[in-house]
């Protein structure tokens, strides 16, 4: 069963995308925040994020550049586009 991580500080949003994805037999691993997101990235291995880029308490790389990103490539199986 594929892991997918879902990340939205719209609880709306998150708890439709969950139910969505968990009728198609997916493990999803919801948060509502960045930060609890992260524990969850440094702690399995994920096959799919689907986040919100703009989350309040996370929305600068690592770096200080100004393009959002949670994730650190090396931690997610797979690609990540913006839409």
């Amino acid at each position: 069963m594929p892991d997918i991580l879902v990340v939205d500080d719209e609880r709306t949003i998150t708890d439709l995308v969950e139910v969505y994805l968990q009728n198609e037999n997916f493990r999803v691993f919801k948060y509502y925040n960045g930060k609890d997101a992260l524990e969850c990235v440094n702690t399995r291995p994920l096959d799919l994020a689907i986040l919100d880029i703009m989350l309040p308490d996370i929305h600068r790389r690592a770096d200080g550049g100004s393009t959002p990103g949670i994730l650190p490539a090396s931690r997610c199986h797979c690609r990540i586009w913006r839409a």
